[in-house]
């Protein structure tokens, strides 16, 4: 299974006195062998700019996210794409 992209979702927020905004991206695929980094760099931009001005919220999810996005963001599964099998033993007429 070696060479096939990576399926992620980065995180960011954003944040307003008492309200914080805590949302994910569109599915984003990273090649194999990539860094995620340029990839997560807006939305890591995002919440340094906009994710701390929340009490209590806003200061506790921004470090959260940014370690995640730092670490290749949230891993999504990859589709399971399901193939006929033979069956086994004679066939039947």
């Amino acid at each position: 299974m070696t060479g096939l992209p990576r399926r992620v979702r980065f995180e960011y927020c954003i944040s307003c006195l008492v309200f914080t905004w805590h949302r994910t991206s569109e599915i984003t695929e990273i090649p194999h062998g990539k860094s995620a980094f340029s990839a997560s760099l807006p939305y890591s931009i995002i919440t340094v700019c906009f994710g701390w001005w929340g009490i209590p919220w806003g200061i506790i999810l921004t470090p959260r996210i940014l370690v995640t996005n730092s670490c290749g963001g949230v891993p999504l599964p990859m589709p399971v794409t399901y193939v006929a099998q033979p069956a086994n033993g004679p066939a039947v007429p």
